[in-house]
């Protein structure tokens, strides 16, 4: 009866301990999240969409949008929640933890001020490129009598 509840006690024990180790990794991947940029670069398009509906729809209360964004930031957390799983699956715990001293780094730390800047420019220019191939592959399309 004792090596029974010795076995059990140390599945238990092992259980446990494994447990908060995963919830260590998603919490860990939650901070990523935040210091590599990635919540800071949604925050904009949430207010730059409230500002699109918010000239569409001028007689709304102010205290309106105010409750709306509050409710937008509640998504996104759990949008960020729903990442966990990805991250999980294609890097380690010990690869997250690396890099979030790199994002912790002054390197990093200048890099993500600096990536909203660095993905609006690169924005501008795919749109532009993939408008000079949309145009391509329609001169194309003509071209062959389609």
């Amino acid at each position: 009866m004792k090596v029974k509840l010795l076995i059990l006690s140390l599945l238990l024990i092992g259980f446990s301990f494994c447990h908060a180790q995963e919830n260590n990794f998603d919490q860990d991947i939650l901070r990523f999240l935040e210091v590599n940029g990635s919540k800071q670069t949604m925050e904009p398009m949430v207010n730059q969409m409230i500002k699109q509906f918010r000239s569409m729809k001028s007689g709304v209360p102010e205290d309106f949008w105010t409750l709306l964004k509050l409710d937008l930031t509640a998504d996104m957390t759990d949008l960020m929640k729903k990442m966990v799983p990805i991250y999980k699956k294609h890097l380690t715990h010990e690869e997250i933890k690396g890099l979030i001293e790199f994002y912790e780094s002054p390197i990093g730390k200048s890099f993500t001020s600096k990536s909203g800047l660095i993905m609006q420019e690169s924005m501008q220019i795919g749109q532009q490129w993939g408008m000079q191939i949309g145009g391509k592959i329609q001169q194309k399309l003509t071209d062959a009598g389609y």
